[in-house]
Parts: C-alpha cells; sequence; structure tokens
C-alpha cells in the first residue's frame, strides 16, 4: 500500500474546514462586551490554552483519526451507498458520542472530561472551546464514534468527508452563544442545540449528553440517569 501526497492532503481537509470555520464563528462572536472580558489575565489565558488544545487536534490527532477511516474505505473495503453509508455514520457517532460523554461525567471517569468544563457560565462558553478537550476525551468521544461509524457503513471518500464536516461544524455551532445564534425556537426536539449544549455546560452536567447533531438522550436512557462526577 502506497500513501500518496493526495491521500495526505485529504487527511487534512477536515482540519483547514473546521479552522476556517471556527476563525468565522469566533470573529462574529467577538463582540465589544466579549472584549471587555477578554482583557481579563485569567480569561485570555484559558482562551489561549483552548487555541493550543485546538491545534493539537487539528494538526495532529484529527489528521491521524480521519487517515484511518479514510485509508480503511480507500484500501481495504468497496463503500456503501451514501443513502446507507451517511445516516448509518451519522447515527453511529451520535449514540458513541452520547454514551462516551455520559461515561466521561462518572466520578472515576472525570480526569478526561474535567477540562473542557472549565468552559462554563463564570468564564466563557464558545466556539473555540468546542474542540478544547484532553487528548483521552478527543480520542474516545470525537474521533472513535466516526472511526466506527466508518468501519461499520463504509462511506467514500467524498461522504466521509461530508459526514465530518457535518459533525464538526455542528459541534462549533452548539458552542456559539444563543444570543448570536438561536437555534431552538426553529429545530425539531431531536435535534441537538446550542441552548441544550450550553444549558450542560453552565447550569447542570446531568442533562444533555447528545452533541453535535442528534439527540439521543431519551433513546438511551440518559435523560434520568445522573451521573456521579460534578454537576455544574
Amino acid at each position: 500500500m502506497t500513501l500518496d501526497y493526495s491521500f495526505i492532503c485529504s487527511c487534512f481537509h477536515l482540519s483547514g474546514t473546521t479552522a476556517a470555520a471556527l476563525v468565522l464563528l469566533e470573529w462574529i462572536c467577538w463582540t465589544d462586551g466579549w472584549s471587555k472580558k477578554f482583557s481579563k489575565p485569567d480569561i485570555k489565558a484559558l482562551y489561549y490554552d483552548g487555541v493550543i488544545a485546538n491545534l493539537k487536534h487539528y494538526l495532529v490527532i484529527g489528521p491521524v483519526a480521519y487517515a484511518l477511516a479514510l485509508g480503511f474505505i480507500v484500501y481495504f473495503v468497496e463503500p456503501w451507498s451514501p443513502w446507507i453509508s451517511f445516516p448509518g455514520t451519522i447515527i453511529t457517532q451520535g449514540i458513541g458520542y452520547a454514551k462516551a460523554h455520559r461515561f466521561m461525567h462518572q466520578r472515576q471517569n472525570y480526569w478526561m472530561h474535567k477540562y473542557h468544563h472549565q468552559y462554563h457560565e463564570k468564564s466563557f462558553v464558545r466556539p473555540i472551546a468546542a474542540n478544547a478537550v484532553t487528548l483521552a476525551e478527543f480520542c474516545m468521544a470525537y474521533a472513535s464514534p466516526l472511526v466506527v461509524g466508518a468501519f461499520l457503513f463504509r462511506p467514500d471518500a467524498s461522504a466521509l468527508y461530508w459526514i465530518s464536516v457535518t459533525v464538526s461544524l455542528t459541534n462549533l455551532l452548539i458552542h456559539t452563544p444563543t444570543n448570536l445564534l438561536p437555534m431552538a425556537r426553529y429545530l425539531p426536539a431531536f435535534i441537538v442545540t446550542n441552548e441544550k449544549h450550553f444549558h450542560h455546560h453552565e447550569k447542570n452536567q446531568k442533562r444533555f449528553y447528545s452533541a453535535p447533531l442528534l439527540d439521543f438522550d431519551r433513546f438511551l436512557g440518559l435523560c434520568e440517569d445522573a451521573p456521579e462526577g460534578k454537576s455544574g
């Protein structure tokens, strides 16, 4: 098997798209009120820490995970129809993330997720926080459900890209402040909104585990399943 230049570049396309969307959303969210808050040393330090975490995932872990999925599809199997692979992979990602998120909120596993919950009502929740997670969380909750979904449902290279873009962009959107992007009034209950996700970050960590697109909490019995870990 030969890894050609185009294959390697393909593994970074998602990171480039996500980074561009992040910059745009951060610019939109850069209000006068945020500029004043950003002047505080602790807030600025947390923001730059999030930037570093994002860069690690965009430049290293994300492309490696994408290469695993893409390499499996390109070199080892025959892709399935997008009518099967797209919804199948999206559903696998949603269920996998929700279960992993619940797992990380158990007391003994909270060390993986604690860093992400530094972003709350007393600091900030904004697009930069979307991928500001530990290596353990990124691998288990972000990358693994997508890779498993790709292995199970075999999207072709184009479908894999658009599946990944859908997940990445909606992850940014649910970390975008609700006053700038009111989602709940326009979307059905089975969709994850920034209102739901901000509630999880800012009010009650025992609610709204699903992200970033489909809300599987009720289907998986997570609505009443209170975690043992810290609550908001």
